[in-house]
């Protein structure tokens, strides 16, 4: 079972929407292939305003607009894709058999970052 670490930053952004820098997907280097089983795990606090935080659960309904990362998933949480595969909740864990091959992304789903703070640390468990 090969382990990879890596930290989730809230203010990482390769989107701009109206002029403001907006959440992006952070690569893990890790190119998964289908029948690969995942466990990811995550902890730690991101804030999308000061004094507004949770973990990588998140907080509140679903994402409502296209300005989030993951339109449709859980606001505020952890969350992930394959490739340019659909994006899937993550959150504080989750085992996946994946279905695709491709580049595994993680992401904060929230829309503009330039207030956010805090990080997940998230370790991926592959079984080989």
């Amino acid at each position: 079972m090969a382990e990879f670490r890596m930290r989730i930053d809230p203010r990482f952004s390769t989107r701009v929407i109206s002029g403001y820098p907006h959440t992006g997907w952070q690569i893990t280097n890790l190119n998964v292939q289908p029948n690969q089983r995942l466990t990811i795990n995550a902890q730690g606090t991101c804030c999308w305003v000061p004094g507004s935080c949770a973990g990588p659960d998140g907080h509140g309904p679903v994402a409502p607009d296209s300005s989030y990362l993951a339109p449709g998933l859980k606001a505020m949480s952890l969350v992930g894709k394959i490739g340019n595969g659909a994006p899937f909740d993550v959150g504080s864990c989750l085992h996946l058999t994946c279905h695709d091959s491709g580049c595994l992304y993680l992401g904060y789903n929230d829309s503009r970052c330039d207030d956010n703070s805090g990080h997940y640390d998230v370790t991926i468990l592959v079984d080989e």
